[in-house]
C-alpha cells in the first residue's frame, strides 16, 4: 500500500480491547489491539488504497516517531501506512466521507457520514497544503443526497464489505466550511449537514448516533431501526445555530449515556460534557424531548 499521510488526515478511532500478544498479518475479523480509524482524503488521491476513508491497524506495531519540524518533543504517526490493512468499500466513492466509529460484540463495525472534513483543511505532507475532499457516499445515494448524508454503514466483520444500515433524518443546509490555517477563507456547500458520532450499547444491544441536523440522539437498535419516538433533543439546535451533541460514551453500568458538545459560533456556548439517564431497557429517562434539566453537566 502506497498511502501516507500526506494523502489523509487523521479521524476518529476506536481501540478493540488490548492485550499482550503480537497478532500476524493485518485482517479481518478484528483481534484485540486493533484500532479502526477514519480519515480524510486528498483531492489527488489517485488509487483506491489512497482514497480510503477507513482503516484498521495493529496497535501492538510500533509505528510512531518524532517529527523533527515539531518545536516539542511530541510523537505522531509516520508517514508510512504498511501497517495497516483497508477493504475495497472502504472509499470516499462508495462509503462518502465518515467519522464516528462503534463495534459490536460480533466485531462488525459501524461508521456514519459525516461534513466533519473540511474540503479546505489543510496542514498535511511535505508542503502542508494538501486538502480533504468532502463527500457522501454512493452506496447510501451518492454525493449531495439527503439521505446518503445521514447514513450509518454495517461493515461485515468478516469481509469487509459495507452495507447502509440505517438513516437519519436530514435537511439541506448550507454549510460553511473554514479554513484551517487560513480562517477569513471559507466555502459552502449546499447539502446535509451529516452526523456527529456512534456507540454501540452493549448492556441494551442498540446503537446511540448524535444528528448534527437536528442537535438530537436516537436509539437505533441491532438490525437498524431507528426509533423515531424516544429521541434526546439536546437543546442545542443543531448544525443551523452551529452546536450539537457530539462525542458518545456510555457509562461503565450501562446506566447514562454521556454527550459532548461543540461551541456554536456566535460563542454563546460553551463546549461541555453532559449526561442523561437511561432506563433499564435503554430509553432515556424521564424527560420530554425539549426538557433540558433531564441532562447534567459535567464541565470542569
Amino acid at each position: 500500500m502506497k498511502t501516507t499521510l500526506k494523502r489523509a488526515a487523521l479521524g476518529a478511532a476506536v481501540l478493540l480491547g488490548m492485550t499482550g500478544g503480537v497478532s500476524a498479518a493485518i485482517s479481518l475479523p478484528l483481534q484485540p489491539g486493533y484500532a479502526v480509524h477514519t480519515f480524510g482524503v486528498s483531492p489527488d488521491a489517485d488509487s483506491g488504497d489512497d482514497r480510503a476513508v477507513l482503516r484498521i491497524y495493529d496497535t501492538h506495531k510500533h509505528i510512531y516517531q518524532a517529527y523533527d519540524n515539531t518545536a516539542w518533543d511530541a510523537k505522531r504517526p509516520v508517514g508510512d501506512f504498511s501497517q495497516t490493512r483497508t477493504y475495497d468499500d472502504w472509499t470516499i466513492e462508495k462509503i462518502g466521507n465518515v467519522y464516528g466509529i462503534a463495534i459490536d460484540q460480533k466485531k462488525n463495525i459501524y461508521v456514519a457520514a459525516s461534513a466533519n472534513w473540511s474540503p479546505g483543511y489543510t496542514g498535511q505532507g511535505e508542503s502542508r497544503t494538501e486538502k480533504v475532499s468532502v463527500r457522501y457516499g454512493d452506496l447510501g445515494g451518492g454525493d449531495n443526497n439527503l439521505s446518503a448524508a445521514g447514513t450509518i454503514y454495517k461493515i461485515d466483520g468478516l469481509t469487509g464489505a459495507a452495507t447502509p444500515f440505517a438513516v437519519l433524518p436530514q435537511k439541506e443546509i448550507t454549510i460553511t466550511h473554514q479554513v484551517c490555517g487560513s480562517p477569513d477563507t471559507k466555502v459552502q456547500r449546499q447539502t446535509g449537514p451529516g452526523l456527529g458520532n456512534i456507540v454501540y450499547d452493549a448492556f441494551h444491544h442498540q446503537f446511540f448516533v448524535s444528528n448534527f441536523s437536528d442537535g438530537k440522539i436516537y436509539r437505533i437498535d441491532e438490525k437498524g431501526v431507528v426509533n423515531m419516538t424516544d429521541v434526546f433533543n439536546t437543546s442545542l439546535g443543531g448544525v443551523d445555530a452551529s452546536g450539537s451533541a457530539y462525542g458518545l460514551a456510555l457509562s461503565p453500568q450501562g446506566d447514562k449515556l454521556f454527550f459532548g458538545t461543540i461551541e456554536i459560533g456566535d460563542h454563546s456556548y460553551k463546549p461541555g460534557i453532559f449526561s442523561v439517564d437511561l432506563n433499564a431497557d435503554g430509553s432515556f429517562k424521564g424527560h420530554s424531548p425539549m426538557d433540558t434539566s433531564a441532562f447534567t453537566s459535567h464541565d470542569a
